[in-house]
């Protein structure tokens, strides 16, 4: 895979031309939180996309079976919430005395939050019959101080007839939570394990945290600056961290992390809103050339001051669309319907794109669940690159939910989307002002659905004149700096800079030649008047960011076309501009030329 960077092409009216490259391809990464505007820049600027014959491959893989929970409408939550704490448990039951017997032995280690996590869920478990889903489980580990993402759960059920004494439960229970408790549980786990039962059934709930970090500070309330503090050290390969916090009901925020604090310790600090009641932190870790990173901290804080006794489900005002049986197109429609509470402008649905997204999500899913990072990545970086999306994309982000469902697909879609936008970095990508296409896709297991969502930043044709002008306008700011005039027009190169423009427009880069086309048309804009002409042509992501030549912000007397057209690179899904310049210089400088100078000629 080749570099996809910058590359500036020079060359004056003798033909004289230089290559400049940019930044290298990263490998791909977990799946858990993408990583940002630093990210896709990355992903833009390489070739490190799968191509559409890969992600097919990617969509015949094994599917696997869907992790998902129930997050009901509301939840109500018995007892005072805990504090984070690492503080190991002394067992009170003679269940917990079976596991801390395991921990002698090189098994887990039995702690008061883990304690009070498995109370929960195994309460739950015992009522509903089922597992939390993420949103309600996130909600039940803040309660108890848990901020493991990373949670794993194993029950034993014995149906009761009524009239069983404890002594005969235990009796039957037993010899399988034995064998549940010697099924490889590693002492790099925490665990909490409770004992219930009801009228039809005994549950014992076995609940595992695997630590991706060692905390040392978790301030679930804020400050009296309304700061939220998390320091520790990550024990997973992390090159970086991106932290990510909630605001209002779309919102969110991105934490500042303290670049004085060298991996794998770490330092964050997010800003929380008084008036919210709850605010979920993400703070993830990304290996060296990542572009999405597992997610190592998941917590609730509560800018109130204490979290609410009973959990309830986002969304509840947005009612089923009207039509039922289609997932996919109530999901669009729901979008579309908090995008517009959200004051952002609606999205067009990708068809071919979400026809993907349905073959990659069984895929996806699997991975996900074998801890497959690499295959997992590489679907997520497939949904990104949206080599189906109509138009010019100009860069994409990917975020997945996955949740059980009740009733049918327009309900459903109201509890897939509410549990997607709990999290802030599905609010990044779902609600990102200047996106204008989305794909998703979706798989089924019974009651269980996974759905991938892709958005889209597209380029308008029609942007390339303000384009254009925007970078005349870096150039005379630069130029302005030094004390320098501003560039005058060249009015002869601009006719024939228009129909380069629309040659490109919407194609591949094919920029050799230009530039000794646009030197020529810079000279005979110069006609018999002194001075030298200069052609320059580009490939870039980002109008604001590439490096200027030189000669064009030290330049005393500059004249000076500006063209730009959207095109892509060859074998990459994402455009980019093409940037065109012809300019013709005074005899006199103020500073030399640029290090790959063009050879001149005169007028």
């Amino acid at each position: 895979m080749r570099p996809e960077g910058l590359s500036w092409l020079v060359a004056a009216a003798l033909g004289a031309a230089c290559v400049t490259a940019g930044p290298g391809t990263a490998p791909a990464g977990p799946p858990s939180l993408p990583g940002g505007a630093e990210a896709v820049a990355q992903a833009q600027r390489t070739s490190a996309f799968p191509t559409a014959a890969e992600l097919a491959a990617l969509g015949r893989g094994p599917a696997g079976a869907l992790a998902a929970g129930e997050d009901p409408s509301a939840w109500p939550v018995e007892g005072p919430p805990a504090q984070p704490a690492r503080g190991e448990r002394r067992p009170q039951s003679g269940w917990e005395r079976l596991l801390a017997a395991r921990t002698s032995s090189g098994g887990p280690r039995l702690t008061e939050p883990m304690s009070c996590l498995a109370g929960l869920v195994g309460r739950f478990h015992l009522e509903r019959g089922g597992l939390p889903g993420q949103n309600l489980l996130t909600f039940l580990a803040a309660r108890c101080g848990v901020p493991d993402p990373r949670l794993s759960f194993s029950q034993v059920e014995q149906p009761l007839r009524g009239g069983e004494s404890e002594p005969d439960i235990e009796r039957r229970l037993r010899p399988e939570v034995e064998r549940m408790l010697g099924e490889g549980l590693g002492p790099d786990r925490a665990a909490g394990i409770w004992y219930g039962r009801n009228g039809a059934r005994a549950v014992v709930m076995l609940v595992l945290a695997e630590p991706a970090v060692r905390l040392e500070t978790l301030s679930l309330v804020p400050d009296a600056a309304l700061r939220v503090e998390v320091r520790g050290e990550v024990l997973l390969p992390a090159q970086k961290l991106r932290a990510l916090i909630g605001r209002g009901r779309f919102g969110f925020r991105e934490c500042a992390i303290d670049p004085a604090v060298a991996l794998p310790r770490f330092a964050v600090e997010c800003p929380a809103d008084a008036a919210d009641s709850r605010e979920m932190l993400e703070i993830a870790a990304f290996p060296e050339g990542y572009v999405l990173g597992p997610v190592v901290v998941r917590e609730y804080v509560w800018p109130g001051g204490a979290p609410p006794d009973a959990f309830l489900s986002p969304l509840l005002d947005l009612p089923p669309p009207a039509a039922d049986g289609d997932l996919r197109g109530a999901l669009f429609e729901l979008v579309n319907r908090v995008r517009q509470q959200a004051e952002v402008p609606p999205l067009t649905l990708a068809e071919a794109q979400s026809d993907t997204a349905a073959d990659l999500a069984p895929a996806f899913f699997a991975a996900e669940g074998r801890q497959d990072l690499a295959r997992a990545d590489a679907v997520g970086l497939g949904m990104m690159a949206g080599w189906q999306v109509p138009g010019l994309v100009r860069s994409g982000q990917f975020t997945a939910v996955s949740n059980e469902v009740a009733g049918g697909d327009a309900a459903g879609a109201v509890a897939l989307l509410g549990a997607a936008l709990e999290r802030p970095s599905a609010r990044e990508v779902l609600l990102r002002a200047d996106a204008r296409a989305l794909a998703l896709g979706a798989v089924r297991q019974g009651g269980k659905v996974g759905v991938l969502f892709g958005t889209y930043r597209l380029f308008d044709p029609g942007e390339g004149e303000e384009e254009a002008a925007r970078l005349i306008r870096r150039i005379d700011a630069s130029r302005g700096e030094r004390g320098l005039p501003p560039a005058r027009p060249l009015e002869e190169a601009a006719r024939e800079i228009r129909a380069m423009v629309r040659d490109l427009e919407g194609g591949e880069a094919a920029l050799g030649g230009k530039p000794g086309q646009l030197s020529e048309a810079a000279a005979r804009s110069l006609g018999r008047r002194g001075g030298k002409a200069f052609g320059w042509v580009a490939f870039a992501t980002d109008l604001d960011e590439f490096p200027l030549p030189a000669l064009l912000t030290e330049a005393v007397d500059l004249r000076l076309s500006v063209g730009v057209a959207h095109c892509r690179r060859s074998g990459s899904p994402w455009a980019g501009y093409c940037v065109l310049i012809a300019a013709a210089r005074g005899v006199r400088t103020v500073a030399a030329s640029p290090a790959c100078a063009p050879r001149g000629s005169s007028g």
